[in-house]
């Protein structure tokens, strides 16, 4: 059975498909938020079965729990990826994306199972080079040991919403980093290109407008 997989800006989500027509998805927020080790914490954060690193005297607490606690002790969270790649500003950012998506992608069923990735498309108004983004997220499925393709994020969108229509259209994707644009004839891809603006730059738009913390208007 193969898989589905989006490693986005905000969210981090994988797609099963179940029997019939059902399919079953898992989803983590892509953040994480550090505080102070001590016993606790930890036993809370064992007890609840959030999913947390610790390093020395630090806890970095993942998923959507970390925006959970930053609005609990008002503190900012940090993000692994910004207009819809991999941050260059955060080093902790890979490893943070590895456990997230090891905690929604889970093992394979069986050897080689298939995991399409969505990737986003080389962006108009951007120097952001999408490239060593799509090939990082390959590598760190491919360590958990699926086979994996991957699929324009526009592309995705046809595939999954105009069967009906030859897929032929247009396919948009709007992230909190990128929205992705493409059209497709009879499901070959004539044009692929996204803008990097998003989620993100709206909630920073009303940040700046409200004075309320990003992280509160993103809930």
């Amino acid at each position: 059975m193969a898989k589905g997989l989006d490693v986005g800006t905000m969210n981090i989500i994988s797609a099963e498909k179940g029997k019939g027509d059902s399919i079953s998805f898992a989803q983590q927020r892509n953040a994480f938020l550090e505080m102070e080790a001590g016993d606790l914490a930890q036993n809370m954060l064992d007890s609840a079965k959030i999913l947390y690193t610790q390093k020395d005297n630090m806890i970095n607490v993942l998923g959507e729990d970390a925006f959970k606690f930053s609005n609990v002790f008002n503190k900012s969270i940090r993000r692994p990826m910004k207009q819809g790649i991999i941050s260059p500003d955060e080093k902790e950012s890979i490893p943070m994306i590895k456990l997230i998506i090891e905690r929604v992608l889970g093992k394979p069923e069986k050897e080689g199972e298939i995991v399409y990735i969505s990737v986003p498309a080389s962006p108009v108004d951007s120097k952001v080079n999408v490239l060593y983004h799509s090939k990082t997220v390959e590598a760190l499925a491919k360590r958990f040991g699926y086979q994996t393709h991957l699929i324009d994020e526009g592309l995705a969108v046809v595939f999954s919403e105009l069967g009906d229509f030859n897929f032929t259209g247009i396919g948009i994707s709007v992230g909190a980093g990128m929205t992705n644009i493409t059209v497709a004839y009879l499901a070959t891809p004539v044009v692929s290109f996204s803008i990097a603006r998003g989620g993100d730059w709206m909630d920073e738009q009303v940040s700046s407008a409200t004075g309320v913390a990003n992280e509160r208007i993103t809930q």
